[in-house]
């Protein structure tokens, strides 16, 4: 699965993380509140080049909108679902 988690929905890190999950690790400690969840991932550059493993904790409620199809990658310069010529289907865009 392919991710574009906003700055804002995960830690630690800054800038739009671009993923491609791997895992969902089960935390027992963030288990009770289910605001969060670890995921184990590769992160991508803007580009699509592979920056290295990463395992963020993401919000939860962030991930439907979060979802990419596979191989998507905005633009250079281009933020997801910004229109344009956006690959991304109507149907994944955030509300």
């Amino acid at each position: 699965m392919t991710l574009a988690v906003e700055q804002k929905d995960y830690l630690y890190g800054t800038g739009l993380a671009l993923l491609i999950v791997q895992s969902v690790a089960v935390d027992q400690k963030l288990l009770a509140s289910m605001e969060w969840v670890r995921l184990d991932c590769l992160r991508l550059s803007d580009d699509g080049a592979t920056i290295g493993p990463f395992s963020p904790l993401v919000r939860t409620k962030a991930l439907a909108a979060a979802v990419r199809p596979t191989e998507w990658l905005p633009p250079c310069g281009q933020q997801p679902g910004l229109g344009g010529d956006d690959p991304m289907p109507e149907d994944r865009r955030p509300q």
